[in-house]
């Protein structure tokens, strides 16, 4: 199963997810829900390079393809404008998982924390 968890600031704010974990639908290379979730979570990271304008160097990333976990945080000192692009993308990204999940229930799940 794969965890998707979404990090928010008190202000309500995404600065972070993690996408841990294959899902299990399918063997390695032909599971469908594993290449969704894979295609969010790397589309969002290009988009709030391409979109946002949040420099590359300040955007933290962690890949691990053998272990299915994808981590991704943007800086909180970004400038308002930076973080409202970030944030309409990071809600596509959450709507994106949100689907998936009712569509395929026992193959991921999503929660949410605090930064």
């Amino acid at each position: 199963m794969t965890r998707v968890s979404i990090f928010k600031d008190n202000n309500g704010n995404v600065l972070k997810y993690i996408v841990e974990g294959h899902s299990g639908f399918a063997q390695s290379g032909e599971d469908i829900v594993c290449a969704a979730i894979s295609i969010l979570a790397h589309t969002t990271y290009a988009s709030i390079i391409k979109v946002c304008n949040i420099p590359e160097e300040d955007v933290f990333i962690k890949v691990c393809d053998e272990d299915g976990y994808f981590e991704l945080s943007i800086p909180d000192y970004i400038d308002n404008d930076m973080l409202d692009k970030a944030q309409t993308v990071f809600q596509v990204m959450e709507v994106g998982m949100k689907q998936l999940l009712e569509v395929y229930p026992k193959y991921i799940t999503l929660e949410y924390g605090e930064v």
